[in-house]
């Protein structure tokens, strides 16, 4: 931003400080977009926007020198980043694996799961065998659990968010279909619910807690 404010004040290139307010304005909307939920995964979804950003800045720190090092300068520099992230990536694939021990036959193909998590995958495949159209609902997350399983949610939403991203109209919508479609199982974790949380509160006073 200093750097479009610059240019802009000089009058020395308005497209290019045009571009650059451009670019600060969406990084700013990029990070105002996941504030509901910045985890690792939303994160991601908004780095490429930064990738630019960073990779704008560096350039033009790059042009500040002479040609000669600079053109070096940014091969080993894009060597160096390429190295780390390679490092790092290999690092997070070991860690993913050692969490994801056990192989497990989804519907969705074969698929990696921890050992905290297989037997319940395993007990729901079995038992939804007997379940007309496998109808199942799990709240709030994961919603992979409808393509591994090959289950139909019974609601219009893959996963529900009661506090801060889905309306109470939505979420009243949610109750009403579980109480409607009369569901024979449903999979809850409470560590992931809010407190007063309406549709965890439905499914204890309607469903036997295993």
């Amino acid at each position: 931003m200093p750097a479009a404010i610059a240019l802009a004040v000089r009058r020395a290139d308005l497209a290019r400080a045009r571009d650059l307010s451009l670019l600060v304005l969406f990084c700013l909307a990029a990070l105002l977009s996941i504030r509901y939920n910045a985890d690792f995964f939303h994160v991601a979804f908004i780095a490429p926007v930064f990738f630019v950003a960073i990779a704008d800045g560096a350039e033009r720190s790059l042009r500040l020198l002479p040609q000669r090092f600079g053109a070096r300068l940014g091969w080993l520099i894009g060597l160096a980043l390429l190295g780390a992230s390679t490092v790092k990536l290999a690092s997070y694939l070991g860690t993913m694996r050692s969490h994801r021990p056990i192989p497990f036959a989804s519907a969705f193909g074969p698929v990696d799961i921890g050992a905290a998590k297989i037997a319940l995958y395993q007990k729901l495949d079995e038992l939804l065998d007997n379940v007309p159209e496998r109808t199942l609902y799990v709240h709030p997350l994961p919603a992979y659990s409808y393509l591994l399983l090959d289950a139909r949610n019974p609601t219009r939403y893959e996963f529900l968010l009661t506090r801060g991203y889905h309306t109470p109209e939505q979420i009243q919508e949610v109750i009403a279909s579980l109480a409607a479609a009369a569901v024979p199982y449903v999979v809850v974790d409470p560590a992931a619910t809010p407190p007063g949380d309406p549709v965890f509160r439905f499914i204890r006073e309607h469903y036997c807690v295993h």
